[in-house]
């Protein structure tokens, strides 16, 4: 856990684990080789799919990607944002469901 913000880093091993209620058990998921920023995991879902914002590479050179949580197949994948989006030092981003569409907010 990192002491100044209280969170995992991206270098510490994380364990996904799904949770059946017609089983009433949990299932551990193969974890993907990301992590995602937004720590809340809001409710960016959309037909079974949950998105979330990571990233891969190194400060100042991350490259931002979608990362997201397919319920019925439970398997994730990634996939990247257009090229100007930038790196985060130089911008905010969400991803969102608006409108029957996932999106992505980028802000100063």
């Amino acid at each position: 856990v990192d002491s100044e913000y209280g969170f995992e880093s991206r270098d510490d091993v994380s364990q996904v684990e799904l949770y059946s209620l017609e089983c009433d058990s949990w299932k551990e998921i193969p974890s993907p080789n990301y992590i995602p920023f937004d720590y809340s995991l809001s409710n960016n879902c959309l037909d079974g799919i949950c998105y979330w914002i990571t990233a891969t590479g190194n400060s100042p050179y991350e490259k931002v990607m979608i990362l997201s949580f397919d319920m019925a197949n439970e398997k994730f994948s990634v996939s990247p944002i257009l090229e100007f989006v930038g790196f985060f030092s130089k911008t905010n981003i969400n991803v969102l469901v608006f409108n029957g569409s996932v999106g992505v907010l980028v802000y100063p």
